[in-house]
């Protein structure tokens, strides 16, 4: 029969709404460390729409007995209905937008005033504790005014009156790092500690209204570099391409701080791809920082984002060997080869379009890693 699915409508309590499998049209998108989306569209009229509204959870569920994928104990995807647009041509049509659960944690900013420590301001303290903190103290029941929180994070201990967050046990795992996010939005500020850290996080459904905040040092996914392998010659690559351009790089950052002119405090940040040899300047501001650690620290960012580095890339067929959902998942590592070149890879999104006249269409992409 080939593959199959499902959309579980779920309302704000919990409970299963309505079991959707004739929608008209359905595409989602996963992403490492991102909310990701899922889009369907239904006619009008049809017995679901009353559940269809926003705020409620859409789940969708997949099977695949092709490629001998059950429907399994656990969805694909959840969303939380955020957008409903009416439309009218030959039909009537509902389409629908639904930001995966993670974009719960951009419904707060980091509400602690600059300068309270473990809140907005963190000082050599582990990505994990700093993540975690974030999520704990302006997503939970923790964050409160006695607290120093502007005002409370949660009604009734939900985020939006709507569902409760919470967080895994913190494990201080990570290099420790300094940073001040006072105002930012949550979202946004863990995946800045995200990108210095190198490792990912997610926010995972465990309950019928809850889900949690987790940190994952090393990646998302399982390590499959050992056994896992695309290639021409496999059959599961197409259109490999391997580049190893260093005309933008820049390897050292002279970051500016507190002052004017000959008053102003300088610190000097080196990147992950600094020698000798390859020694190669910019400027960036960082008045914001009050020490050399928290202007260090900009600095290493503002390399991150220049660093250059050979781009291997390929398009992923789904093959016997190389079925996504079968042989790997969302942020999962897999070896890649390519004349002569190994490169390991993160799968960072997965895009799935599925439809009854095209049937599913799976698109993967990978990042490179080390």
């Amino acid at each position: 029969m080939g593959a199959e699915y499902q959309l579980r409508i779920i309302d704000t309590a919990g409970a299963t709404q309505a079991v959707i499998t004739d929608f008209l049209t359905l595409a989602f998108t996963r992403v490492v460390n991102e909310p990701g989306l899922i889009a369907f569209s239904l006619r009008d009229g049809h017995p679901a729409l009353a559940y269809v509204v926003h705020n409620n959870q859409v789940e969708v569920w997949r099977k695949n007995s092709d490629i001998g994928l059950d429907w399994g104990s656990s969805p694909e995807f959840v969303g939380i209905i955020r957008s409903l647009v009416w439309s009218t041509n030959e039909t009537t049509t509902l389409d629908v937008q639904a930001p995966g659960v993670m974009s719960i944690l951009s419904w707060r900013i980091v509400g602690y005033r600059a300068g309270t420590l473990l809140r907005s301001d963190f000082v050599d303290d582990a990505p994990e504790t700093i993540m975690k903190n974030i999520v704990r103290y302006n997503c939970t029941s923790s964050g409160t005014t006695a607290d120093g929180r502007v005002r409370a994070a949660t009604t009734s201990s939900k985020v939006s009156n709507l569902y409760t967050v919470t967080v895994e046990t913190d494990l201080a795992r990570g290099t420790a790092i300094t940073r001040g996010c006072a105002w930012d939005n949550v979202l946004e500020a863990v995946q800045g500690v995200q990108l210095t850290a190198g490792a990912d996080f997610d926010l995972v459904k465990t309950g019928v209204a809850t889900f949690q905040f987790r940190y994952y040092p090393g990646q998302r996914g399982t390590d499959r570099t050992a056994n896992l392998v695309f290639s021409l010659e496999r059959g599961n690559m197409v259109s490999p391409s391997f580049i190893d351009a260093r005309i933008e790089e820049k390897t050292v950052a002279i970051v500016g701080g507190k002052g004017e002119a000959q008053q102003r405090v300088v610190s000097v940040a080196t990147g992950a791809n600094y020698t000798t040899s390859r020694d190669f300047e910019l400027f960036t501001d960082a008045t914001q920082a009050d020490t050399a650690d928290g202007r260090t620290e900009i600095g290493k960012e503002r390399l991150v984002e220049t660093e250059q580095k050979s781009r291997f890339t390929f398009g992923a067929l789904q093959a016997p060997n190389a079925y996504y959902g079968v042989h790997y998942t969302l942020g999962d590592k897999i070896t890649a080869v390519y004349r002569g070149v190994s490169s390991t890879q993160k799968v960072r999104a997965v895009s799935v379009q599925f439809d009854d006249a095209q049937g599913e269409v799976v698109a993967v992409e990978f990042e490179e890693v080390s």
